[in-house]
């Protein structure tokens, strides 16, 4: 996966991989302190989402980079 990576522009993908960090951080500060933001009841103890997102990314990450690269894994 890191060598599909590094075929991306560097910029575009520390910017969408900061980006994809900040929302992931800010979504666990606001599940965490429910009782003190607005509108927290309704991510109340939902960290199963924050997994989720995580388990997305990484299955996305799997297809970054051309298609014929994907195929070597399985020839």
């Amino acid at each position: 996966m890191a060598d599909r990576v590094s075929r991306c522009p560097p910029a575009r993908t520390l910017f969408l991989a900061i980006l994809v960090f900040m929302i992931q951080n800010f979504f666990l500060v606001w599940t965490v302190a429910f009782n003190f933001v607005p509108l927290g009841e309704y991510t109340r103890e939902h960290t199963d989402v924050l997994i989720a997102m995580n388990m997305i990314g990484i299955f996305l990450g799997l297809f970054v980079g051309e298609l014929k690269y994907w195929l070597l894994y399985f020839i």
